[in-house]
């Protein structure tokens, strides 16, 4: 469960930097099975308004947020669940102090046939809270349970998922219709990269292609 939790954990270092009009300066990585993910579409939106469009390089995104603001930056690519992250920056003071966070996004593959409503909610907002005077997560304890749940059920599903594409896989491969079943290993690879067979059968589907 430690673990699965990683997903919704965004962990922020935190530091009082200068950065001129910039109240807030965030930096992030989005990763999936620890490792960073590329081509992540990175929309920064400034009170509703889309301000910015971007794509991870290294898995490495930044955005420079202004004071008294509310922002929200959505990370998204296909065959993913869409993350968001929710930042006010109203501050109640501290003029002239900036403030830098480092985050870790952890990506989950989606599996049809679990419902992923959660994350069209963001599960951590960061406000500026005045008595301890910095920024921080103000988590939603009902958020918290709900993913909780989702995990459990989540697990169990991409297993079965895993599966069913393993065997529509074999089943095309037999058949010898091989790009239907790269797709297939591909795809099988996405969901669970611990298995090593659709590497193994990927590699036998190119040096068929070979001969």
């Amino acid at each position: 469960m430690k673990k699965l939790l990683t997903v919704a954990v965004l962990l922020f270092i935190l530091s009082a930097v200068a950065f001129g009009n910039v109240v807030l300066k965030v930096k992030g990585t989005v990763k999936y099975d620890k490792l960073p993910v590329n081509d992540v579409q990175v929309i920064l939106y400034k009170n509703g308004v889309q301000e910015s469009t971007s794509i991870t390089i290294n898995g490495k995104f930044a955005a420079d947020l202004e004071k008294d603001s509310k922002y929200k930056i959505v990370l998204s690519k296909k065959g993913f669940y869409t993350q968001y992250i929710n930042i006010d920056t109203k501050m109640y003071g501290g003029a002239g102090e900036s403030w830098s966070y480092r985050c870790v996004v952890d990506l989950l593959p989606e599996v049809n046939a679990i419902n992923g409503d959660i994350f069209n909610e963001s599960l951590w907002n960061i406000k500026y809270d005045k008595d301890i005077e910095k920024f921080d997560n103000e988590s939603v304890p009902e958020l918290v349970e709900r993913l909780k749940y989702f995990l459990e059920k989540y697990e169990t599903a991409k297993q079965q998922a895993y599966n069913n594409m393993i065997k529509n896989a074999d089943e095309a491969f037999n058949n010898k219709d091989y790009q239907l079943a790269a797709k297939l290993y591909n795809n099988a690879v996405i969901l669970n990269s611990e298995y090593t067979y659709p590497d193994e059968q990927l590699s036998r589907i190119r040096k068929l292609a070979l001969n």
